[in-house]
């Protein structure tokens, strides 16, 4: 048992130097000539390696965009119907001689006749939607940012901001009086 051991390992020393012997002078021959490199370029990435990631989160990059331009129509979709919805509003006002508030069917708060209020139920509703419809977009917005700071996404993944007033929070829409 003693003799068997000590020839393989005569055998493996044998091989590893031939193994050496036959590499070393190819290896001399390719690069013996080169000047040593420095440790600092050793630890240092290749400027060739392409690090940016291509997703962050769930998505990539060009999802981040899609999902922030989205949100950000919607919500200017949302503030043009209630600026339209306001401006309904403002040209019945303007048409009476002053503002009245009226349950359907019940008339006006004068005698006169119940078609002369400048505020119909229909408006009413369709204000309160509007606005609601508002709030929910700003929402989305502000939720969507959110989720976008925790997965670390950079400002250029989210879209283009082409107006401030799109920010969550900012109330670029006035309000009419009484509503």
């Amino acid at each position: 048992m003693h003799p068997t051991w000590k020839r393989e390992i005569r055998s493996l020393v044998a091989a590893i130097a031939v193994s050496i012997a036959t590499v070393a002078p190819a290896v001399a021959a390719a690069g013996g000539s080169q000047a040593p490199v420095a440790l600092d370029d050793l630890l240092q990435l290749p400027t060739s390696l392409d690090l940016e990631p291509t997703s962050r989160g769930r998505y990539s990059k060009a999802e981040w965009r899609e999902r922030f331009d989205e949100a950000r129509a919607d919500l200017a979709k949302a503030k043009a119907a209630l600026a339209a919805t306001q401006a309904k509003i403002a040209d019945m006002a303007g048409e009476s001689s002053a503002w009245k508030v009226a349950a359907p069917g019940l008339g006006g708060l004068d005698p006169g006749p119940a078609s002369e209020a400048p505020l119909n139920m229909g408006l009413s509703t369709e204000m309160r939607r509007n606005r609601e419809e508002v709030a929910r977009s700003e929402r989305r917005l502000h939720e969507l940012e959110i989720e976008a700071n925790l997965a670390s996404v950079p400002a250029e993944w989210r879209g283009s901001r082409s107006d401030p007033g799109d920010q969550p929070g900012a109330d670029s829409v006035e309000t009419s009086p009484g509503s």
